[in-house]
């Protein structure tokens, strides 16, 4: 039969792909961005909050590393994400990792990491679910 029109993937309200996008100064986006709910090998930023767009460039100032984002408002296959909350997923970097937990090695499963108003939390490959790479999921107070 005749195929549903696709969602699209923006959400209408705060801010757009890309006015985020050009607010995350230094900080890298592993894809560009998602045209319809569902894509794969894309990441959104838009209606990320202003608290987590502050959160991650200063990250990245703070720790002079590599920050990348692997995960942001796109909420499926992400059971936390989504538009409106402060939530990312950030590539597990030896740069970054070094940072939050003095080893450029990754760490076991679940290491957690309060830092700069934000909890780390580092996610191993089948974590859960809906984990496809080892990252850092990362909350913004």
């Amino acid at each position: 039969g005749p195929s549903a029109s696709p969602t699209p993937a923006t959400p209408s309200g705060g801010a757009s792909e890309q006015e985020v996008r050009n607010q995350l100064v230094g900080v890298g986006i592993n894809h560009g961005p998602c045209a319809n709910v569902g894509d794969e090998n894309c990441t959104n930023v838009a209606g990320l909050p202003e608290n987590a767009i502050r959160g991650v460039v200063n990250l990245k100032k703070v720790c002079s590393c590599d920050v990348v984002i692997t995960g942001g408002t796109e909420s499926w296959g992400h059971a936390s994400h989504g538009p409106g909350k402060p939530i990312l997923d950030l590539r597990a970097t030896a740069s970054l990792n070094e940072f939050l937990t003095k080893s450029s090695a990754n760490p076991a499963d679940k290491t957690r990491v309060s830092l700069l108003a934000a909890t780390y939390t580092f996610e191993a490959v089948n974590s859960n679910s809906n984990t496809t790479g080892v990252h850092w999921h990362v909350v913004f107070n």
